[in-house]
This record gives structure tokens, C-alpha cells and sequence, in this order.
């Protein structure tokens, strides 16, 4: 009857908002406009729906033309923000949040939304400084603890990164799946990199919280590395047994079970032990040249040239082993 009656778009226009049907909310708004309705209220209400709907360039415009005419409005202010994020504006965005945090340095999401940008401008330094403030200004989010671990480690302040990571904020009985398995990621790293002392404190912590047994079993599998490296061998082959217990198919604890008997010259264990890893095709190569090593050890050439052979021919790419397999046709020959 009055297509013109803004009061009917804008009613319209904030039931469709409140139902999130934005494809439907824009063009009533959009004839608010039209008919004189130029007040902050409809513009920023437009910039939010143009943002929701993908918009970015039309967002960013609107928010602005809506804080000119009410810059005290916090709504358009964080609809500004984020439409120059979504836009990748992100210097911009930057320099804004600056602003924002000199009038509000307590303010945990501001700290937060720094990092977020900091890290799609790959400023790694920057998100890592940012998520630190928001830490200590009580943010707990297990996803965004992890990020901070990860940002530490790269940035090589390893020793913060594992008490971040074993933290009752993310190493609790709630801890998701996938942090548990970037905590046992983490432990692996730390004892290849021989950072046993971060390893040492990630392991004696992890203890104290409930993880599946098959994650716990992982977890022994670096625990037994960090004996070896204190020369507490009893220790690795009573923890690598428990692991084995809990998992009997996990390949790293065989493997470094048969490493470690095998140190010791005890050699049919070990071999019993690379035997079992065998029959996991992830495992399989290592364990095959693991006995092959036993055999060399007691000068089983002619065995130990079939281990290294079946290697070979399962992977050519191993052009490396060429070299160890004439040593061996050579002992083979000067043997018989």
C-alpha cells in the first residue's frame, strides 16, 4: 500500500537481521535509504549485512559512514574492525587496534583480535606479544593456549612453550584430541632436538592429567628416550613394557624397545622385538635393518645380506644401501 513507509522496511528489515536472513534484510534497508531514511541505525545495520553476505568493500564504506555520524557507537566501531580484517586490510586494521588498545589496554579481546591480524600478516613476534598480553589478562581458550605454544617454539623460547602447554589451562581431563596429539608432536621434537630438560617437566606434568591409553603409550615412548639419556636403562625398558601393554602394536615402542636390548647384546629379545614391528608397514623397513644390524653383529653376513637386499627391493629409492650390500657379498664370499 506505501512502498515508500520506511518504518515497514525497517521493521521488516530487523526481523529478517534477528532470523540472520541477510539476503533478505538488505534491500529493505537499502529502500530506507532511498526514501531519506540516512541515519546511522540503517547504515550500519546495511554495512553489517553487506559484511555477514561477503561485501567487504561496501561494509567497510558503511561502518565508516555510520560512526561520522555517531562515532561513540562501539557496534560500528567493531563492525569496522572486522570488515577491514575481512577485506584484508590489515594494516589498517592494525593501526586501529593500536588506537583502541591506548583507550582500552585491558581489554583481553582487543589483545586477541591484534594476534589474529598480526598472524595473517605472517608478524609471528607481533601475534605472539598480543596473545601473551591476552594470557595474562585471563584468556583460557585451549585453541588459542596452543597457538601460543606453537608461536614459542618457532620463535625458539621452548622452556615457556612447555609450561604454556602443561598448563592447567590446556592440559586438563577436558583436553581435545588433537592437543593431545600436538602435546605428544611436541615430545617427540623436543627429544630428537635433545631438549631433555623441557622434556623432563612436559613428561612429569602430563602425568598428573588423564590421557587415552594409546596416547599415553606414545607419550612413553619419549619418557624412555629421556632414561636412555640419563643412563637409566631399567627405567626405559620398564616404561617401554607398560607402553606395550597399553598399545601392542605401537611401532615407536617396538622399535626403541629393540634398540635398547639390542645396545645391551641381548639379542634375541631384540629380534623378537623388530620381528613384531615388521608386520606394520610403517615400521617394517627399520625393523628389517635393525636385525639386519644384529646380524652384522654377529657376523651372520649371509643373513644380515638378505635383510638389507629385501630392503632394497621393497624400496629402490634406498640407493644408499647399494654400498652395504657389496660390503656384504664381500664378507659372504671371504666367510666361505
Amino acid at each position: 500500500k506505501q512502498p515508500s513507509l520506511t518504518s515497514a522496511h525497517n521493521g521488516l528489515a530487523v526481523i529478517y537481521l534477528k532470523d540472520g536472513k541477510f539476503e533478505q534484510a538488505r534491500p529493505h534497508l537499502q529502500a530506507s535509504l532511498e526514501h531519506g531514511e540516512q541515519n546511522s541505525q540503517i547504515i550500519g545495520q546495511l554495512a553489517y549485512v553487506n559484511m555477514q553476505l561477503g561485501y567487504s568493500a561496501a561494509a567497510v564504506a558503511g561502518f565508516r559512514q555510520a560512526m561520522f555520524l555517531d562515532a561513540t557507537n562501539k557496534d560500528w566501531q567493531q563492525g569496522l574492525l572486522f570488515s577491514l580484517i575481512q577485506s584484508g586490510a590489515l594494516s589498517q586494521a592494525s593501526s586501529m587496534l593500536d588506537k583502541m588498545l591506548e583507550q582500552k589496554p585491558l581489554d583481553k579481546e582487543l589483545w586477541m583480535l591484534r594476534s589474529q591480524v598480526a598472524l595473517q600478516s605472517k608478524d609471528n613476534l607481533e601475534a605472539l606479544s598480543s596473545l601473551e598480553s591476552a594470557i595474562t589478562l585471563g584468556e583460557k581458550d585451549p585453541d588459542n593456549m596452543m597457538t601460543a605454544v606453537q608461536l614459542h617454539l618457532t620463535s625458539g623460547s621452548t622452556k615457556r612453550a612447555v609450561e604454556l602447554l602443561t598448563s592447567e589451562k590446556l592440559l586438563n581431563k577436558s583436553i581435545k584430541p588433537q592437543h593431545q596429539q600436538e602435546l605428544l608432536q611436541i615430545a617427540n621434537w623436543l627429544a630428537v632436538k635433545g631438549q631433555w630438560d623441557n622434556l623432563q617437566t612436559l613428561i612429569a606434568r602430563s602425568k598428573k592429567q588423564p590421557l587415552a591409553k594409546n596416547l599415553s603409550a606414545v607419550l612413553a615412548v619419549s619418557e624412555a628416550k629421556l632414561a636412555i639419556k640419563q643412563g637409566k636403562l631399567s627405567t626405559a625398558e620398564k616404561v617401554l613394557n607398560k607402553a606395550l601393554k597399553q598399545a601392542p602394536t605401537l611401532g615407536e615402542a617396538l622399535i626403541q624397545f629393540a634398540k635398547l636390548l639390542q645396545q645391551q647384546k641381548r639379542f634375541t629379545q631384540a629380534r623378537q622385538y623388530y620381528v613384531r614391528a615388521e608386520a606394520l608397514p610403517d615400521y617394517r623397513e627399520q625393523a628389517l635393518l635393525g636385525r639386519a644390524k644384529i646380524a652384522i653383529d654377529q657376523n651372520k653376513y649371509s643373513e644380515a645380506l638378505t635383510l638389507v637386499g629385501t630392503v632394497a627391493k621393497e624400496n629402490p629409492k634406498r640407493t644408499d644401501l647399494l654400498a652395504t650390500i657389496e660390503s656384504l657379498k664381500n664378507l659372504v664370499r671371504n666367510t666361505i
